[in-house]
């Protein structure tokens, strides 16, 4: 129980480590594209790259009892969560700094846990709700600095407006895939269905309902015209800040409650932050200790649980 445990949270820090760079990623980029393409290929080419990996396991008769059986669930996933949230995200990001998008979408633990409490009824602590937002605290410390104005800049304020939308939207995708792979551990049917499945069948169903934003004015000319490094960048979006971190977060989560595993997210920052001064050589804050340090306080708060009377 230990080690599964141990796992979990292993794929789950691996998955927002990769989700930390996707903002440097697309600012590196945006230059030279567009935020549409930039979500279009992002899971295009993260779908197919789990789809290759799917097919050569010969496991692919999940995939398809997924699309036979929950077409409902992965469609409004997709439309809702992949599509418009994250093409809202991308167009977000592109308009206000990249520290503050991040800011913004690491905020998705308290929206997650309210929507998992609210529609799924998971159950509710003091423990898990001091330590949602002490995370949230911690987070907002170490990305802002108590800067606020920066969130309320004109400049700013549209992008971080339409990031907020797109992470309320994406949780919804997060949540669908959460309550559809409880429901494979209850039912022996359902159990063939895994989140490699549920991440190929979102992925390329959103690449779908995105390809008439392709036909956008200047969109496909600037798709053929991509240089080397351009693509480089959208290849590692796919396959690994996509395809890859998608793939470990949905088996971590898996294994436990929404409201905790969700919470390793308040962790993003931290990375982001870490990467910042590995790439831009920036000097730490003394925020960044403290909040850091609130970050660890959390988790290990939130991971609190009382068993039979005992810690």
């Amino acid at each position: 129980m230990a080690r599964k445990i141990f796992l979990s949270y292993l794929y789950l820090i691996i998955a927002i480590f990769l989700w930390a760079t996707i903002e440097i990623a697309m600012k590196s980029i945006q230059d030279n594209t567009s935020p549409i393409l930039i979500n279009f290929l992002r899971f295009f080419i993260g779908g197919i790259s789990l789809l290759v990996y799917r097919i050569s396991t010969r496991k692919s008769q999940s995939l398809i009892y997924l699309i036979k059986t929950f077409p409902k669930s992965y469609i409004i996933a997709s439309f809702f969560g992949l599509t418009l949230g994250m093409t809202l995200f991308a167009y977000g990001t592109s308009m206000t700094e990249s520290y503050l998008a991040a800011a913004i979408i690491s905020s998705n633990p308290l929206m997650i846990s309210t929507y998992m409490i609210l529609f799924k009824g998971e159950k509710r602590s003091l423990n898990k709700i001091f330590g949602i937002i002490l995370g949230f605290f911690g987070m907002i410390m170490i990305i802002t600095e108590f800067k606020f104005k920066d969130f309320l800049q004109m400049e700013n304020l549209l992008g971080n407006i339409l990031v907020f939308i797109g992470t309320a939207l994406w949780c919804i995708d997060l949540v669908i895939g959460k309550i559809l792979l409880e429901k494979a551990k209850e039912n022996e049917e359902i159990a063939k269905v895994t989140s490699l499945d549920f991440n190929i069948v979102t992925f390329l169903t959103s690449s779908i309902f995105m390809i008439p934003f392709l036909f956008f004015p200047g969109e496909f000319s600037t798709l053929l015209n991509h240089t080397w490094d351009t693509w480089l960048i959208l290849l590692y979006l796919g396959i690994f800040a996509t395809g890859i971190s998608y793939f470990l977060f949905f088996k971590g989560i898996s294994k436990m409650e929404a409201s905790k595993g969700i919470n390793i997210v308040y962790l993003k920052p931290i990375f982001a932050t870490i990467l910042s001064f590995i790439i831009f050589d920036t000097n730490p804050s003394i925020f960044f200790y403290i909040g850091c340090a609130i970050e660890i306080l959390a988790l290990i708060i939130i991971s609190y649980e009382k068993i039979d009377g005992k810690s």
